[in-house]
């Protein structure tokens, strides 16, 4: 099995857009949230800031800002 060059969603991004490759939520409400802005296999996410006090991304998803917490951008893997 050939290893995946995705890796998670971070502050490491700060100005760049990635592709979302995966989400990987087992709570169905977060799933849902994500999926209604936009956070789904093949969106396109820029990544805009990082809050290193708050641990918060700042992101743009079709031409909308939001905030996701750090920790849950651990089960979204891009490339």
């Amino acid at each position: 099995m050939p290893k995946s060059n995705f890796v998670k969603l971070s502050n490491k991004f700060r100005g760049k857009t990635v592709t979302v490759k995966s989400v990987d939520f087992h709570n169905p409400d977060v799933l849902h949230k994500l999926q209604n802005i936009g956070i789904v296999e093949g969106s396109r996410v820029h990544v805009l800031d990082y809050d290193k006090n708050k641990k918060f991304i700042h992101l743009q998803i079709n031409g909308v800002e939001y905030v996701l917490r750090e920790e849950d951008c651990d089960h979204i893997s891009v490339q």
